[in-house]
């Protein structure tokens, strides 16, 4: 059959099994080759050739899809790639050197059973499947699949850890600790004699202080500049991009 290629549009003459997309099984008589090779022609206008060429192994679909939002700048900050490649590495390990058409949702159950059982937390094994979501929808609009083994998988249901407020109090005794000379075991050992007050402790007291007044995250506070900051209006702005 005359196939063109979904990447370059190139077309080409390949060989292509008759087999039963039911039983996998080939053709046994003329009569059934035929009507296979009537449905791949009517694939083939429709656009719905099953994939006619060695697929890459998932790892191999990791790496070019790490590859290319290395390479092109998106949306995706540098930490939400670091979040999704250590849930790639986890999902490889699992997968082996299954080729990424040979990927099915038993393999994907049998992921998500495995972190459960080791305790993982249902919000993060969901985003262990969006970041193998993400990966495989790289790899259908390079043409190597047709459909995801993730479609129609509902995320499972989780409930958010309840945590304490931090009070005022709070606050300030943390800040005050900083400036406390510091007991370290080893010097302890050698004669019970207390460490220096933490370095930097006022620039510590002050980093907890503007987070706690302003509700910018760590990071958030960590980017601020003084352009951020306006005096004439006693104004600050968290996460600006300029």
């Amino acid at each position: 059959m005359v196939i063109e290629d979904p990447c370059t549009g190139a077309k080409t003459t390949r060989r292509v099994p008759l087999e039963d997309p039911d039983t996998k099984k080939p053709a046994a008589t003329v009569a059934e080759a035929v009507r296979l090779l009537q449905r791949l022609r009517v694939q083939r206008e429709d656009r719905t050739l099953p994939v006619l060429r060695r697929t890459p192994q998932f790892s191999e679909a990791v790496a070019d899809y790490l590859a290319f939002h290395q390479t092109v700048k998106d949306a995706k900050r540098s930490t939400t790639i670091g979040k999704e490649r250590s849930a790639l590495t986890r999902w490889t390990e699992h997968m082996g050197e299954t080729r990424v058409d040979r990927i099915t949702r038993a393999q994907v159950n049998a992921f998500i059973a495995k972190r459960q059982a080791n305790g993982v937390s249902g919000r993060t094994v969901n985003l262990d499947v969006i970041a193998l979501r993400n990966c495989l929808k790289k790899s259908m609009d390079d043409g190597w699949l047709k459909d995801l083994p993730t479609r129609g998988l509902r995320p499972l249901k989780w409930t958010p850890r309840t945590r304490e407020l931090v009070t005022p109090a709070d606050i300030d005794r943390l800040c005050g600790a900083a400036s406390k000379p510091q007991f370290h075991k080893s010097r302890l050992a050698r004669g019970g004699e207390t460490g220096q007050p933490l370095k930097n402790a006022q620039q510590f007291a002050d980093y907890i202080r503007l987070m706690a007044f302003s509700g910018a995250r760590m990071r958030e506070a960590l980017r601020l500049k003084w352009t951020d900051v306006d005096f004439e209006r006693k104004q600050l702005t968290i996460g600006a991009t300029a």
